[in-house]
């Protein structure tokens, strides 16, 4: 019996400690509100010297960098900021592609993420 109270008591106390803080299982860790990617058209292949500029609501505006590798990269922004968003897109010898009314929702730890795929056209 004496076996069981100890285990309850670690089960209590160690279920007590992940509710602390901002939530259960929250990180520190920047979340992006937007990942865009940037395709050409007509061949799919992923546009990573594009211009991805972001405007908020209150008009602040951002411009993203592209992450990761040419086959898989992506233009990350509005990290852990929840609202809504336009975005404009540009690339050399492509025509300008806006995207309106762009949402970004927040759940109890971080924002999630809105994946914005922008098919440009020569």
């Amino acid at each position: 019996m004496r076996v069981l109270s100890i285990l309850v008591s670690l089960l209590v106390v160690g279920s007590t400690a992940c509710i602390v803080g901002t939530g259960p299982n929250c990180s520190d860790i920047a979340v992006p509100g937007v990942a865009v990617i940037v395709k050409d058209s007509i061949s799919g292949a992923r546009i990573c010297d594009a211009t991805v500029q972001l405007t908020d609501s209150a008009g602040n505006k951002q411009l993203l960098t592209a992450s990761g590798s040419a086959a898989s990269c992506e233009f990350d922004g509005a990290f852990d900021m929840p609202g809504t968003y336009s975005i404009l897109i540009g690339a050399t010898g492509y025509a300008a592609d806006l995207q309106n009314n762009v949402i970004v929702t927040k759940d109890t730890c971080h924002v999630r993420t809105t994946i914005v795929n922008s098919n440009v056209h020569k």
